[in-house]
C-alpha cells in the first residue's frame, strides 16, 4: 500500500509538470489562486475500500447461517478517479459536487464445509459526492483546503460463480456516507491549477469506509 501511496503523489508531480509545460503564461509572479466562480477538474489516483475477511464471513453467510470457513483472498484497492464541478463564493469558501470511479471488489475462493466453493465473487461501487470547501490561499500561488460533506455510494449486485454457473448472491445497495477531505493546490495561471487530495468516506452499516488519494488538474472559468 505504501508503494501505491507514493505512486499517487508521484503522479501529482507528473501532472503538475504537464500542467506547467502546457500553461501559456508562467513567468513572473505566481498566478492568483482565487477560486471565485465556476471551476472544474479531474483527479486520478488510488482508492482502498477496506473490505476484509471478517466482513466476508458476516455478509456471505448461507441462508442457514453457515459462515465461510476459508477465504482465498480479497482485492479491494486500486485505480480510482474523480471528476468534479465547483463554485467559489469567494477565495475562501465554495461548494463542490463530484463523481468517483472506484476499483472493483473481488473475493476469491470462498469455501464452506457443506457446499461447493464460490469461485469468483465481485461487485462494483461508485460515489456521487457533495462538499462545502474552505480554502486558505498563500501569496506564492499555493493554497491548502479542507472539505466536509457526504458521498452517496452505490454498491452494485454481488455476483459469484457456483458450480461453474454465475448467480446473484446479494442485491445492490445505496447509502450516504459522511466524508472529510484535505488537499493542496498550485495555480500555474489564473485559469489552470494542479492539486493533490485525500478524502475519507466514513463507514455506514455494512458499507466499509473508503480512502481516496488523488492528484489532478483543474480549470477556473473567468
Amino acid at each position: 500500500m505504501n508503494k501505491i501511496i507514493v505512486g499517487a503523489f508521484s503522479s501529482a508531480l507528473l501532472l503538475s509538470g504537464a500542467a506547467y509545460a502546457a500553461a501559456p503564461s508562467l513567468m513572473g509572479a505566481p498566478a492568483s489562486q482565487d477560486r471565485s466562480g465556476v471551476y472544474m477538474g479531474i483527479q486520478l489516483g488510488y482508492a482502498n475500500l477496506n473490505y476484509d475477511k471478517s466482513w466476508v464471513k458476516k455478509e456471505m453467510k448461507l441462508p442457514d447461517g453457515t459462515e465461510p470457513n476459508e477465504i482465498g483472498g480479497i482485492t479491494d484497492s486500486g485505480f480510482a478517479g474523480r471528476a468534479y464541478l465547483g463554485y467559489g463564493f469567494n477565495q475562501y469558501f465554495g461548494a463542490e459536487v463530484g463523481y468517483v470511479y472506484l476499483p472493483q471488489v473481488k473475493i476469491k475462493d470462498v469455501k464452506y464445509s457443506s457446499v461447493d466453493t464460490f469461485d469468483d465473487t465481485k461487485f462494483n461501487q461508485s460515489i456521487v459526492d457533495l462538499f462545502v470547501k474552505g480554502t486558505y490561499p498563500f501569496d506564492n500561488g499555493f493554497s491548502v483546503y479542507g472539505k466536509a460533506g457526504a458521498g452517496y455510494v452505490h454498491r452494485g449486485n454481488m455476483t459469484t460463480k457456483y458450480s461453474g454457473a454465475s448467480t446473484k448472491l446479494k442485491g445492490s445497495d445505496n447509502k450516504t456516507l459522511p466524508a472529510l477531505g484535505v488537499g493542496a493546490s498550485y495555480n500555474f495561471t489564473k485559469q489552470f491549477y494542479a492539486d493533490v487530495a485525500y478524502t475519507r468516506y466514513f463507514k455506514s452499516g455494512d458499507l466499509q469506509a473508503i480512502d481516496l488519494i488523488v492528484a489532478g488538474v483543474g480549470y477556473q472559468f473567468c
